[in-house]
């Protein structure tokens, strides 16, 4: 049961000459309390803060790859389409394994099928083209241009989307990510210390997403076989560096 407030009503009489009365009232009631959640607003605020950032940049050498090889076929029967890019896919994975590439490194992304028009001197021609496309990963850096040399012998129609990345790439985020914070806190620190202050505990942090890799995409096709009568024409593919930026957002009480 909710208590009940009762308003007292003091009544007191005084003769003040010929029958005159004066009545006082008094009334009683609860206390005046403050708005509802004020105090737990008030309990929950931090008080005055810092905010900071903190960022934290990995360069390295990359220790793998991934790359799109793809074949494609271009006939005026669908059957021919389909036999000519499965006879020449089938090539194309065969020159993969014998590099020593495992199964599980190579994965199918495309499989398309589809009438279509192509112009050739300004002559349009009506025709199926059919299209395979395997993703490939490479965890050993020194055969990869080889095995791009290899797929294109074997009658790929290119090679392309090549990106170089770190096989412990989550380790060094993680890593990046503690120096990152520790960075914010040590300027939180440093800022605090200027106006003669400390900092408190973090009341909020947050992470600006990673960003990716440095990676390379050039495209190397059968073209430069028809040129040049190899498949790379004596190109190098140079590997480069892998630069990690992590970024954090923090907010420090000021005390």
């Amino acid at each position: 049961m909710k208590p009940v407030h009762l308003a007292v009503l003091a009544l007191t009489a005084v003769a003040l000459g010929a029958g005159l009365s004066v009545v006082a009232c008094a009334w009683g009631g609860p206390p005046a309390s403050a708005a509802p959640g004020t105090a737990e607003r008030a309990a929950g605020d931090p008080g005055p803060t810092i905010t900071v950032t903190g960022v934290t940049e990995i360069t390295m050498a990359p220790d793998m790859a991934s790359l799109r090889v793809g074949v494609v076929a271009f006939e005026k029967d669908r059957a021919r389409a389909v036999d000519d890019t499965k006879a020449r896919a089938e090539r194309v994975l065969t020159a993969i394994r014998k590099l020593g590439v495992p199964a599980s490194d190579v994965a199918t992304d495309v499989l398309a099928i589809g009438e279509t028009t192509r112009y050739v001197g300004g002559v349009a021609r009506e025709g199926v083209e059919a299209r395979r496309d395997v993703v490939v990963t490479v965890r050993k850096l020194d055969v990869l241009e080889p095995l791009v040399t290899a797929m294109l012998d074997a009658g790929a129609t290119n090679v392309s989307d090549i990106r170089f990345s770190r096989s412990d790439l989550t380790a060094l985020k993680a890593s990046a990510r503690e120096r990152a914070v520790q960075a914010a806190r040590d300027k939180a620190r440093a800022m605090a210390k200027a106006i003669g202050q400390d900092i408190g505990p973090a009341v909020a942090l947050s992470e600006v997403p990673p960003s990716s890799p440095t990676t390379i995409s050039p495209v190397y096709s059968n073209a430069v076989i028809a040129a040049g009568g190899a498949s790379l024409s004596g190109a190098t593919i140079e590997s480069g560096q892998v630069h990690l930026t992590v970024t954090i957002y923090a907010d420090f009480a000021l005390r």
